[in-house]
């Protein structure tokens, strides 16, 4: 990717998943952006093809992002779904859904595929609030009870086979910045690098505000 803290303390994998995880405003959607940038900037790169899922983010950052790939000129080889927050917690839901759907049909044409999902979490989110409104009742933090099933639905199938293969790279909002949260747990077992942004980096006006010790 060309972003050091990154290449060397938490690498980006051929057919692996990496994970951005930090709280509100300290640079995750800036970073997804970054890489990339620089992954489609490189010259000879293996990836053909990228699909962007936005899911429960802002409609402004999916309009900057379109405009930036557009005047990139690399928006002809990308695919972009949007669920943002203003919309229904199954359009949101969903929105995961396809994007994966979408990485896994070209995979099976022969293409290498650049998965992006921001934000992971939110999904997770979209989850509950459909629970809710199925009168399911919530565990004791607030989650559906099949939240680990629902992560595992996407991730499992985030997958490479004969035909092409999948690098997944995510983003995950981290409530209250407690990395001990059970959706941000459930998705980290799925990931072969994490990214870990701190609240107090980004204060301090280090960017990417890359926590290297809670980094893996």
């Amino acid at each position: 990717t060309g972003i050091k803290a990154v290449d060397f303390f938490a690498p980006l994998t051929h057919n692996g998943k990496i994970g951005l995880l930090g709280g509100a405003g300290v640079g995750k959607t800036i970073l997804l952006t970054e890489i990339m940038h620089n992954v489609f900037a490189n010259e000879g790169t293996r990836e053909e093809l990228a699909v962007f899922g936005g899911v429960g983010e802002r409609t402004r950052e999916g309009l900057e992002l379109y405009s930036e790939l557009k005047e990139q000129g690399v928006m002809k080889k990308s695919v972009m779904v949007m669920g943002t927050m203003g919309e229904s917690a199954s359009v949101r839901y969903l929105a995961a859904k396809s994007a994966v759907t979408l990485a896994e049909n070209f995979r099976d044409q022969g293409a290498d595929v650049l998965l992006f999902i921001d934000n992971i979490f939110r999904y997770a989110q979209a989850g509950s609030e459909l629970s809710s409104l199925s009168e399911i009742m919530s565990t004791e933090d607030g989650y559906q009870p099949n939240l680990n099933e629902d992560i595992a639905s996407i991730h499992e199938r985030m997958l490479s086979n004969s035909l092409g293969t999948i690098t997944a790279i995510e983003t995950i909002y981290v409530p209250s910045d407690d990395l001990s949260d059970a959706a941000v747990t459930a998705v980290l077992p799925y990931l072969n690098s994490s990214i870990t942004l701190s609240r107090e980096i980004y204060q301090a006006c280090f960017f990417p505000a890359v926590d290297l010790l809670s980094s893996s």
